[in-house]
């Protein structure tokens, strides 16, 4: 039986994300809070309004913690519920991840690098720590494929819509993001 390419797409993700849970989640509660984590959990606990003003006279921008403040509203300030929040930004990294090696690189390209991210010490530590990194690297991704994207279809134009407003949402992630 030969399956058609929405199932195969679906089934091979929905395989990926579970995969990358029980690699990136095994060791979540392991590590003590980190200078940075501490910082974004002491800011996000403050109203929208207060975070913004704060982070306005600072370095950060203010979309992380404002996530971040939602986040820890809804599960409270426990440390490995704030890890969960990155690791569900890392784990859905996967999905544009995959999308831009199966649409624009090679068959099974979308497979192999969603593996290797999955895998690599760099994508287990950010999913392991509650800041704006796996936040970031999802919304980077996703760029890249939006970006490829109009390459290929430069006349539709929510596309170009669609771009604007994750690159956006990078500049107000970290500043850095930008480069």
């Amino acid at each position: 039986m030969k399956l058609n390419s929405t199932y195969k797409h679906f089934l091979s993700l929905f395989i990926l994300i579970v995969i990358a849970f029980f690699v990136k989640g095994y060791f979540l509660s392991e590590a003590g809070i980190g200078t940075d984590e501490s910082f974004s959990l002491y800011t996000a606990q403050a109203s929208v309004y207060q975070i913004i003003t704060t982070l306005n006279m600072g370095d950060n921008p203010p979309l992380w913690e404002v996530v971040l403040h939602f986040w820890i509203n809804l599960w409270g300030t426990d440390l490995v519920m704030a890890r969960v929040l990155s690791l569900l930004f890392s784990v859905l990294t996967i999905i544009p991840l995959y999308f831009i090696g199966e649409k624009f690189i090679h068959n099974h390209a979308g497979i192999v690098g969603s593996l290797l991210y999955t895998c690599s010490s760099f994508g287990v530590f950010i999913a392991h720590e509650a800041r704006v990194y796996s936040f970031i690297g999802l919304l980077v991704c996703t760029s890249t494929l939006l970006f490829l994207y109009i390459l290929k279809y430069p006349k539709k134009n929510y596309l170009y819509v669609l771009l604007s407003l994750v690159n956006v949402l990078i500049f107000y992630g970290h500043y850095l993001g930008v480069w």
